[in-house]
């Protein structure tokens, strides 16, 4: 999971949900990327504009304190096992 406090986009910074990493850090199944690593991973570099965009463009643009918080977690090539443990482990949060 990503180790940031924040996401930079052109448009909004992005808060990460440091509650949520916490959590799927205390599980023992998940490590904390390092800033290095983290700041190489482009996967969500194009998603996140969106998501401040979404944000900006709702009801709660103006109250920061609504606003929804990410937390990036990368995930490589992994066995069909490991993506049923994990698609388990994640189904509660993500259910949300």
């Amino acid at each position: 999971v990503s180790g940031a406090s924040i996401i930079e986009t052109p448009l909004l910074n992005l808060s990460i949900d440091k509650t949520l990493r916490s959590q799927l850090l205390s599980t023992k199944k998940f490590t904390t990327m390092t800033k290095s690593i983290d700041e190489h991973e482009h996967s969500g570099e194009m998603q996140y504009p969106y998501i401040a965009k979404a944000i900006l463009d709702s009801n709660i643009s103006s109250t920061p304190h609504l606003h929804p918080t990410v937390l990036p977690i990368m995930v490589g090539g992994i066995s069909r096992s490991k993506e049923e443990y994990y698609g388990q482990l994640l189904s509660p949060i993500l259910a949300r």
